[in-house]
């Protein structure tokens, strides 16, 4: 795990997550940043996210990941910020596709991953 901070970038001219390990020097500006905390749409927005057992796993073992994941429930919602979406999905381990991501290395799965758009496309999951 790293530490990240969230800052508009002025060179992508985007909001942007940047691994503090990985800033090696900083400048301070004399002016204002160009763009303010609540023009960061992916920051202000959120997202549900409908956590499953893995679908490929029998009845019994479903259920014990249920016992244990969300005591007992069916499944788990977790309403998170649209930024850090991809970073509780990969801190979960949760499936996103489920020809690609299947047990025993995925033991949960987003059932609602198709409807978040590009959000968990191959390759959007930080590292």
């Amino acid at each position: 795990r790293r530490w990240h901070m969230r800052a508009w970038c002025d060179l992508r001219k985007e909001f942007r997550d940047f691994a503090l390990g990985r800033v090696l020097s900083y400048t301070m500006l004399d002016q204002a940043a160009p763009k303010l905390r609540r023009q960061d749409v992916d920051w202000n927005k959120f997202v549900n996210l409908k956590v499953v057992a893995h679908p490929e796993f029998g009845e019994e073992h479903q259920r014990l990941l249920r016992r244990e994941y969300f005591a007992g429930k069916a499944s788990l919602n977790l309403r998170v910020r649209k930024a850090l979406a991809s970073y509780v999905v990969q801190d979960l381990r949760l499936a996103t596709d489920l020809k690609r991501d299947r047990p025993p290395q995925f033991q949960l799965y987003l059932e609602n991953s198709e409807s978040l758009g590009d959000l968990f496309s191959v390759g959007s999951v930080p590292s």
